[in-house]
């Protein structure tokens, strides 16, 4: 095996690395929550309220300041802010992998890449 397979499998290695992680913490968070929810007793189905958009800045804030569920609410929405945020750190790790090896045609996909994810979160908040 050349140096060159190697640092490809380094690569694929430590990305997998990141994932797994990232993915395992999300998971663990939003069971907690889930847990947690359900031993409150503070499971709620409504399905006019999940048919509308109900997560925005303005329903952020507000579940933020109660109190009452902080904990619940943390630990739910840590866990899929940190699942959005795991192909996003994969992709930020390439970059900083190709940059560092010099390899720059694949390190300006990689910014392509960050820079739609940018503008899909961006737009993903823009309400009609």
């Amino acid at each position: 095996m050349n140096e060159n397979e190697e640092k490809k499998i380094t690569l694929r290695i430590n990305l997998s690395r990141i994932i797994t992680i990232g993915l395992s913490i999300a998971l663990i968070l939003m069971t907690a929550g889930f847990i947690v929810n359900a031993a409150a007793g503070k499971i709620e189905l409504d399905i006019e309220k999940l048919e509308k958009n109900t997560f925005g800045l303005k329903e952020f804030y507000s579940s933020l300041k109660n109190t009452d569920n902080l904990i619940i609410f943390l630990l739910s929405h840590l866990g899929i802010f940190i699942l959005i945020l795991v192909p996003a750190a994969g992709v930020i790790f390439s970059l900083i992998y190709f940059i560092l090896k010099k390899n720059w045609k694949p390190a300006a996909i990689s910014i392509g890449v960050i820079l739609v994810l940018i503008l899909s979160g961006v737009i993903g908040f823009i309400k009609p």
